[in-house]
């Protein structure tokens, strides 16, 4: 299956119902979604900081959870994967 790293902003888009989200959506459909460790702190820092309800909190974790988060760590940052190779 291919996979799909998801910057923080289309995620966003995604989830507020933005009408940019519909720019990326057709790259989405079918693949693996794949966001960092740091795409969902940003994501939970602004759900707290904009006081997003209960309602709001629950369809971003479930959004969320439907995710793969891929784990920070030395090897991968310094792999060639993240400098374009």
């Amino acid at each position: 299956m291919d996979r799909v790293l998801l910057d923080t902003d289309v995620v966003s888009y995604i989830l507020k119902g933005d009408t940019r989200a519909r720019r990326y959506l057709p790259y989405l459909e079918g693949k693996q979604l794949w966001v960092s460790f740091m795409v969902l702190a940003e994501l939970e820092r602004w759900a707290l900081f904009h006081g997003w309800g209960a309602r709001r909190r629950h369809e971003m974790d479930d959004y969320v959870s439907e995710l793969v988060v891929v784990p920070s760590n030395v090897a991968l940052c310094s792999s060639s994967m993240c400098v374009g190779a």
